[in-house]
């Protein structure tokens, strides 16, 4: 019996964190940009060749998977077929902020790139996927839906990685090993958050409506040049500009948690050394980033606020090819 490649694949999930230009994001393409950070939230995938007439998947994105497939054979130049087995952690769910459908992007096409005899350079593979970002809901597979381009960056390079307005990476920064953030379930005001993927169109048009920081990217250089020096300081302080002041706003303004207003939040936070607030993008849940989780945590259980601890991620995507 032949004995067949087998490729084992682990990536972080993301938070993100911001949106480079909002005016870019744009529906049915890959741009936008912003920061993602990775996390110990775990999508792993397990694929190996198979000599039968038809891919074997096993998933809980099937229609997700079987499409991406399809567009690797034809990227790649394969008539190969293949066994394709994705699990997650209970946390990594659809609409919660996570990345899941990127990571089901990156992880297939990883897997598969390193199955065939010759794999293409990374580059190439990281323009497919910024070409080709698609989700799967209800068991159909869309186009019509909004990619920034920071999840798969952050997804494959770990850490915390800003991306360009383009999609493309800035820099990416490894060993934060003093930060954690912690994911706290908000509720809103509004019924948006409820609408699952319509949610998407309603929240990017309302942060299209905000004026925003014109001086965004310059904030953004200050802060990538002190991190290469490894300073922290202007990290929190842009940061926690853009929690007041960004296009998100429109966002944080509907939040609230146990009856407490995103800015009332945002204060008790925030009055620990080295902490900010963010409210998700596009999910329900406010992340607090800290050096300081013990102190995070006993304001959290004060007011009764439920938070889960994640660690960052400071690998990126592992791939073992056996």
């Amino acid at each position: 019996m032949k004995k067949y490649k087998k490729v084992y694949i682990k990536i972080p999930a993301r938070f993100h964190f911001d949106v480079m230009n909002i005016h870019k994001l744009i529906e049915g393409q890959t741009g936008g940009g912003g920061i993602g950070l990775a996390v110990n939230c775990y999508f792993k995938v397990y694929a190996h060749e198979i000599n039968r007439p038809n891919d074997i998947i096993d998933c809980s994105k099937p229609k997700l998977a079987e499409h991406y497939i399809k567009l690797l054979r034809k990227f790649l130049g394969t008539n190969k077929r293949f066994y394709i087995k994705c699990t997650q952690a209970k946390l990594l769910k659809n609409h919660n902020g996570m990345g899941l459908n990127t990571l089901f992007q990156v992880g297939i096409s990883y897997a598969i790139n390193n199955l065939i005899e010759n794999p293409i350079e990374e580059s190439r593979l990281i323009e497919f996927l910024k070409k080709n970002y698609y989700e799967e809901e209800n068991g159909i597979v869309t186009k019509d839906v909004f990619c920034t381009g920071v999840a798969h960056n952050t997804s494959i390079n770990g850490g915390i990685c800003f991306v360009s307005e383009d999609a493309n990476l800035i820099y990416s920064k490894k060993g934060l090993n003093n930060i954690v953030v912690g994911a706290i379930k908000i509720k809103s005001d509004s019924k948006i958050f409820s609408k699952k993927l319509d949610n998407d169109k309603v929240i990017v048009k309302l942060r299209k409506q905000q004026v925003g920081i014109k001086n965004k990217k310059q904030i953004i250089e200050s802060i990538i040049n002190d991190l290469k020096n490894n300073n922290y300081t202007s990290f929190f302080e842009g940061m926690k500009i853009f929690s007041k002041s960004d296009d998100s706003i429109a966002i944080s303004k509907m939040c609230k948690v146990n009856d407490l207003r995103y800015t009332e939040l945002c204060e008790m936070f925030e009055e620990i050394s080295d902490s900010i607030v963010r409210v998700s993008s596009n999910a329900p849940y406010l992340y607090v980033l800290t050096t300081d989780f013990i102190n995070v945590k006993k304001i959290c259980r004060k007011n009764k606020i439920e938070i889960k601890k994640y660690k960052i991620d400071n690998e990126g995507i592992k791939v073992v090819v056996r």
